[in-house]
């Protein structure tokens, strides 16, 4: 869990406001897919440490072991999703409810977060310290600052003039997008924090396995409050706006919904997925 999981949410969020076009579930990749990705990922981080081949075959192999711990997540996230959404449609949305399905999709992020800590203090036996030190140093590099987003800036005008709000209600989904931005750079500065820290105790001869792992659980704070905020956001549009407003963007809710197994895959790029 770290930046890339929770400023996806506010990118997704941008596109429950209105993306200009039909509202549709998201397909979830198949696992084929999530395995080929993840190969092509340890591989573009292990060419920055000149591994050799004998090193990567090792290390891919710990690596390809998560994707089952990816499954079991996937497996318990997605109809909570479900039910998630079923929940905000609802006249008056159960806060209590929302919160405890909030709370076990990231309890189900951090065992898998788990799972993927195990596989990189795997990794640390199989690499030179030199090796170790090189991976630390580009892992502490920080993020391209989050500053909005052209997708975002759309939505939102998109969305205003699709209800045809009020000046009221205009002036409360700007503020909702700063609020959004302001919570995505703070967000991004703790997490490229949080992911310094695992990175220069990865680059240790003996590293600590607890502080390891306990950066997992201090980046669960960081998801839930993203996650609890973006619910927030909603509900509070929400209670702005009229019956047939109401309408237009609970029917947006789509957009955070698994498709069926049995849908067809659309050439279109699944997106929750990649925040789980």
């Amino acid at each position: 869990m770290g930046s890339r999981v929770a400023l996806a949410a506010f990118a997704l969020f941008g596109l429950l406001l209105g993306g200009g076009c039909e509202a549709e579930c998201y397909v979830v990749d198949p696992l084929p897919k999530v395995r080929k990705e993840l190969r092509e990922q340890v591989d573009d981080t292990l060419d920055e440490a000149n591994v050799s081949d004998e090193q990567r075959a090792k290390i891919q192999k710990l690596f390809a072991a998560t994707v089952r711990a990816r499954q079991t997540m996937r497996d318990e996230t997605l109809p909570r999703q479900r039910e998630i959404m079923a929940e905000l449609r609802r006249d008056v949305p159960d806060r209590a409810r929302l919160t405890e399905l909030l709370n076990k999709n990231i309890d189900a992020g951090e065992r898998y977060g788990h799972a993927v800590i195990d596989a990189v203090l795997q990794t640390h036996a199989l690499l030179t310290p030199s090796q170790r030190k090189q991976l630390a140093a580009n892992a502490q590099k920080p993020s391209d600052a989050f500053e909005g987003s052209w997708l975002l800036d759309r939505a939102v005008d998109y969305f205003v003039s699709r209800i045809d709000a009020t000046t009221e209600q205009r002036a409360l989904v700007q503020r909702v997008k700063l609020h959004l931005i302001k919570s995505g750079r703070s967000l991004q500065r703790q997490t490229d924090a949080l992911r310094a820290e695992g990175a220069r105790e990865f680059a240790k001869d003996v590293p600590n396995a607890a502080f390891m792992h306990g950066t997992v659980l201090r980046g669960r704070g960081f998801v839930r409050e993203a996650f609890y905020n973006l619910t927030g956001y909603y509900l509070l549009l929400s209670s702005k706006l009229d019956t047939r407003q109401r309408a237009l963007l609970n029917a947006e809710l789509v957009r955070f919904e698994p498709c069926p197994t049995s849908t067809p895959i659309p050439p279109r790029v699944a997106t929750l997925d990649r925040i789980n």
